[in-house]
């Protein structure tokens, strides 16, 4: 399985998902995947972070997202084509030889 990066789907400047009606053809599957894998990292936080999820106010569970996007690590099941968490970047970098273990 090869993970799954969404930094094509950024603007190479200022690192926010591109969202425009002319880009829908292109970026449709992505979105749904994205969302997928959004949902997979709600599951996570709550697991992870379970009281500071539960008690934290729309702001912070926006921060704790980004954050979350940043240091976990999905892949793509090459049987059923689902993401799945497969644990944080640092780890999957060391695992792929990308980082000194």
């Amino acid at each position: 399985s090869r993970r799954l990066l969404f930094s094509g789907c950024t603007c190479a400047k200022c690192g926010t998902f591109c969202n425009h009606p002319e880009l829908d053809q292109f970026t449709r599957k992505t979105d749904v995947l994205r969302a997928r894998v959004d949902d997979l990292i709600v599951e996570q936080l709550q697991i992870d972070t379970a009281a500071a999820w539960k008690d934290a106010a729309t702001t912070e569970k926006s921060r704790l997202m980004e954050q979350a996007r940043r240091s976990y690590a999905f892949y793509l099941c090459t049987s059923c084509d689902e993401p799945y968490f497969g644990g944080t970047i640092e780890c999957a970098d060391e695992e792929e030889g990308e980082r000194p273990g």
